[in-house]
């Protein structure tokens, strides 16, 4: 998170996918480190990929049922990224993912 806050988002894309290759962690922090790598990547510049792991995100989040807020709020620049891209499905499944934090 820290290279992401120093403006250098190639660096924490970088980690955050090694920290993606060590099968053996929570799936908490998968999904945390899902969201965060898809902000990483839409601050890079790049929407497409963001997009694409937010999906992964929000999907492996609705099937462990996640209650923390963490992902989600990580992801909020890439939902307003994907509404200004048209992606009525990523929105529609974050959206969700928000509503079901608020009913728990």
């Amino acid at each position: 998170m820290g290279w992401g806050r120093l403006g250098v988002p190639g660096r924490a894309v970088a980690l955050y996918r090694g920290v993606l290759g060590d099968e053996g962690d929570l799936a908490r922090n998968r999904i945390c480190a899902h969201s965060y790598l898809a902000g990483a990547l839409l601050d890079e510049g790049d929407v497409t990929l963001a997009i694409t792991e937010g999906r992964t995100a929000l999907q492996a989040f609705a099937a462990a049922r996640m209650t923390s807020a963490r992902p989600i709020n990580a992801m909020r620049p890439v939902r307003v990224a994907a509404e200004n891209a048209g992606d009525e499905e990523f929105c529609a499944h974050f959206d969700a993912a928000e509503r079901a934090l608020t009913a728990v």
